[in-house]
C-alpha cells in the first residue's frame, strides 16, 4: 500500500463475518462480527457484534463507532467486501453517512 498524500480521500474497508466457521462463539451464542478499518495506519475504527444481519445492528452500529473514532473532514472512498447483504447498502450508507 502506498502512503496518503495529504489532502488524499480517507479510505476505510468494512467486513463482516457470514457463514460458518465465520461466526464468533461467545457466552451469549454465536455472534456476527462487522468491523471497519482505515488504510491510512490499519486500525480497526469501528466494529459492531450481533445476533442478526440487519443494518442498524452491523453496518450503522459499526459506522457510528467509525465516526466517533475518525472525523471526516473531506472525502472518504469506502469498499465492503465479503458482504452478505449486498454491496447497495454501501452505497446507501455513503449517502446516508456524507
Amino acid at each position: 500500500m502506498s502512503p496518503v498524500k495529504i489532502g488524499a480521500p480517507k479510505r476505510w474497508v468494512s467486513d463482516i463475518t457470514a457463514r460458518r466457521p465465520g461466526y464468533i462463539a461467545t457466552k451469549e451464542g454465536w455472534l456476527y462480527l462487522t468491523v471497519i478499518l482505515d488504510l491510512a495506519d490499519r486500525k480497526v475504527i469501528g466494529w459492531a457484534m450481533s445476533e442478526g444481519l440487519k443494518a442498524v445492528e452491523t453496518s450503522v452500529a459499526a459506522w457510528r463507532m467509525a465516526f466517533k473514532n475518525r472525523a471526516i473532514d473531506g472525502k472518504l472512498v469506502f469498499h465492503r467486501t465479503g458482504d452478505p447483504v449486498g454491496p447497495r447498502y454501501s452505497v446507501c450508507l455513503l449517502l446516508i453517512w456524507r
